[in-house]
């Protein structure tokens, strides 16, 4: 079971950071290459992209909306360009 444990690790991590964006067949491995030094630029910077639910009667943050969570359109956030940091506006 361990030798499998890689495989599971990576598929994890490629549906982490693809998500449905890849419409279905994998990116080319120059393409993830790519992206994932892209996710660790944004974390070493520290411009990911948060959201979060506030609960305005008490002002608490009660929801905090990650990769896995669905969007308006029903798609999960990570099938959106959450890479996209430089054009995102922010309110």
């Amino acid at each position: 079971m361990h030798a499998f444990g890689h495989h599971i690790d990576a598929y994890q991590e490629y549906n982490w950071l693809v998500g449905e964006a890849d419409g279905g067949s994998a990116l080319p491995q120059k393409d993830y290459d790519e992206l994932r030094r892209k996710a660790v630029r944004i974390h070493e910077e520290g411009t990911r992209l948060y959201v979060y639910w506030l609960n305005t009667s008490t002002g608490m943050e009660c929801y905090c909306v990650g990769p896995d969570s669905k969007c308006f359109c029903g798609h999960s956030y990570k099938a959106h360009a959450w890479y996209e940091v430089e054009t995102r506006k922010v309110y």
